[in-house]
């Protein structure tokens, strides 16, 4: 039994709560996962895990194993990013939490990064929601928006270009704003992700514009935005690339012209600055220089454009 794998099993079962999950993220079918656990047990004499049809949780056993798995990996991967060090090399899984749009470039971009550094594994969860990096067990965090980890370390390494736009349908009801103020009395599609006081900011004729915004329906997701926009619900400020399509189209039209929305920052969040693996330094590296320091970052996931009908 590899029992190092089995330990790595283990614990992000106990943190998830689902076989299923750990076998996606690994690969895997949920009886490999299942048999780990089970070999597991056997090798220590003890059941770990209370297994119903409707929940799963830790026995004592589980309980007191956990803590001296997370011990032991720890010290695995120390050992590992020591030796990596002296070699001077990348080795190891790093795990990259990502919304879907950034996700995507990664994916798109990662061959190349997995060329430079051979020994090298890369985890991607691609989702817009929050995380929580140390429950999670991930090393680095890519969000669109400000972070609000004090305890970790935050950097800005680029932004969005965000067009402000709404469904034909809606416009034709509620009438277009002629000034970023005007927002404050349409119903506009917010995106948790993108702060919580939901303020937009535009640059104009007069300087920089600052306006809360407020709506009935909002969403952690930039595509439910999106629809939200398609089916008329509301003003929705969104990814230029995300909207592309819809606008040549004609499902969606592009609102305040002689205005231009501010870019929402993309930041690249990790614990900490202190004994940074190369595994870890490699993948900052690859995401500012090879993926969002390109001149159009966005272009290889743009449809081509059509015209309306």
């Amino acid at each position: 039994m590899d029992l190092i794998g089995a330990l790595g099993t283990f614990v992000r079962i106990a943190e998830t709560g689902s076989f299923s999950a750990v076998a996606r993220e690994r690969g895997t079918t949920q009886s490999a996962v299942s048999r780990q656990i089970t070999a597991l047990e056997e090798e220590f004499g003890v059941r770990l895990l209370q297994r119903t049809t409707r929940r799963l949780a830790l026995t004592e056993d589980g309980q007191d194993t956990l803590e001296h798995a997370r011990n032991v990996l720890e010290a695995v991967n120390h050992a590992r990013d020591a030796a990596a060090r002296r070699r001077g090399e990348a080795s190891g899984t790093v795990r990259l939490a990502a919304p879907m749009l950034i996700g995507c470039l990664v994916s798109m971009r990662v061959p190349v990064l997995l060329a430079q550094h051979p020994n090298l594994s890369l985890q991607l969860i691609a989702t817009d929601r929050v995380h929580d990096m140390v429950e999670e067990g991930l090393d680095l965090w890519l969000r669109v928006g400000e972070s609000t980890h004090a305890t970790h370390v935050s950097r800005v390494v680029g932004h969005t270009s965000p067009v402000l736009l709404a469904a034909p349908d809606y416009l034709a009801v509620r009438g277009r704003p002629e000034h970023p103020r005007d927002l404050a009395a349409h119903d506009c599609l917010v995106q948790h992700r993108l702060g919580a006081d939901h303020v937009w900011r535009f640059t104009g004729p007069e300087g920089n514009v600052t306006v809360p915004v407020a709506g009935r329906f909002s969403a952690d997701n930039a595509d439910a935005v999106l629809r939200a926009a398609l089916a008329g619900a509301g003003i929705a400020l969104v990814a230029e690339v995300v909207a592309r399509a819809e606008i040549a189209a004609g499902r969606l039209m592009p609102l305040l012209p002689g205005f231009e929305p501010a870019g929402f920052p993309i930041t690249l969040i990790y614990p900490s600055r202190r004994n940074l693996a190369p595994r870890v330094r490699a993948v900052i590296d690859f995401i500012i220089q090879d993926i969002l320091r390109r001149p159009d970052p966005f272009a290889e996931l743009r449809p081509p454009a059509t015209t309306a009908a």
